[in-house]
């Protein structure tokens, strides 16, 4: 178990980019926390609407707990996670809590409720998550809640491995809401820079592989304006950039440990970076798949087998459709016989004829059925072994 001790100190860092008409309630948010050892960095990523002599009136007029401020302030816009890492340099807390500032806390209670669950945890793990509701621009209704807490819960028993798993699907557990071993990220060198913008998930997928587990706290901790870059539709550059992180975190992060997942697993992680890239170059923006590709030579037997699959299941459709057009031929020919019949055969010749072409017809249909039964067998008793 952690240190039970209640007087960790915990800092957090309010990462801030043009975002001045809601940066003083997420900065209320803090000053309103009951736990009495925080330190805040205010961390500015050259936002053109930061007003920096406002807010440090405002921060002297409700810093009532006299939490100690300091600031980050970047010169050119650098991105998400070198904004944080550039701010991490000026973090003294044990505890490290990060959330934008569009978003705020949601009550009072939110630091010592994380900080109390953290401390009765496992060594292992480094990691704690709450609740983040998604709410509207106002941050006065609910739309959704991001985590369902019974898979919370649930991701709660599983190993370090288990956990990666789940993560390499689903991005489980939002940022603002997750408090982090501060000892452990500065070993780490902070976030990973080789992603401009996406910070967390590429943390979580970093952290479960090393062993290190996370812990679902069924508490609300964050109210989240729903919006920004993961959330708009519109390819900006923002969103390219993005796009080209997810991209990156399969490559660095997943393809690597491939081994890990079942085939049907795999087929779903390679079909989302291919729609990824295939989105990026839909829009304009071409991408150098070069891992993929490697990806592929290093699996032959597995793209095999998809493929086979592919034709088993267009083998299907197509088994269905001559089926079809056989009873129709078979209808026919019943019909041909029962004519000749009530006509004594007076139309011999030309009904023989008649009778031989379509015989040869219903020959042709039975050997594309048979050829691909044939495929499907082999589909079957999986000649390609994986």
């Amino acid at each position: 178990m952690k240190s039970n001790k209640n007087n960790k100190k915990v800092s957090i860092i309010l990462i801030h980019y043009n975002q001045k008409d809601y940066i003083k309630n997420a900065l209320l948010s803090v000053f309103k926390q009951n736990y009495n050892n925080l330190e805040l960095i205010l961390a500015d990523d050259a936002s053109n609407d930061l007003d920096l002599e406002d807010l440090k009136k405002y921060i002297k007029k409700e810093n009532h707990n006299n939490i100690e401020i300091k600031y980050s302030i970047n010169e050119e816009n650098v991105g998400t996670v070198k904004n944080i890492n550039n701010s991490l340099k000026l973090v003294t807390g044990d505890y490290l809590l990060i959330f934008a500032a569009d978003d705020e806390l949601y009550n009072e209670n939110v630091i010592s409720k994380m900080v109390d669950f953290y401390n009765k945890q496992e060594e292992d793990v480094s990691i704690v998550f709450g609740q983040c509701l998604m709410m509207d621009n106002s941050l006065k209704e609910t739309k959704e809640k991001f985590i369902n807490e019974e898979k919370g819960e649930s991701f709660n028993k599983m190993t370090s491995q288990e956990q990666y798993k789940v993560l390499a699907f689903d991005c489980f557990a939002a940022m603002g809401a997750c408090m982090l071993d501060v000892k452990l990220l500065k070993e780490e060198n902070g976030f990973d820079e080789r992603f401009k913008y996406i910070e967390d998930w590429t943390y979580y997928l970093k952290t479960t592989l090393t062993d290190h587990r996370m812990k679902y706290l069924d508490y609300n901790c964050l109210l989240h304006r729903d919006g920004g870059i993961s959330h708009s539709e519109q390819m900006t550059i923002l969103k390219r950039d993005f796009f080209i992180d997810l991209l990156k975190k399969t490559e660095i992060l997943i393809f690597p440990h491939l081994n890990m997942f079942n085939y049907q697993e795999k087929k779903i992680l390679l079909k989302r970076y291919a729609d990824d890239r295939d989105l990026l170059r839909n829009n304009g923006y071409y991408y150098d798949d070069v891992e993929y590709q490697n990806i592929k030579k290093k699996n032959i037997t597995f793209f095999m087998k998809r493929k086979i699959e592919q034709i088993n299941n267009e083998s299907k459709l197509r088994i269905r459709k001559h089926i079809n057009n056989l009873q129709i031929c078979s209808v026919f020919v019943i019909l041909l016989i029962l004519l000749n019949i009530y006509l004594n055969n007076k139309y011999e010749t030309i009904f023989n004829c008649g009778l031989v072409l379509l015989f040869i017809v219903i020959a042709y249909i039975l050997l594309k059925i048979l050829i691909l039964l044939l495929i499907k067998i082999l589909s079957k008793i999986r000649i390609i072994k994986f």
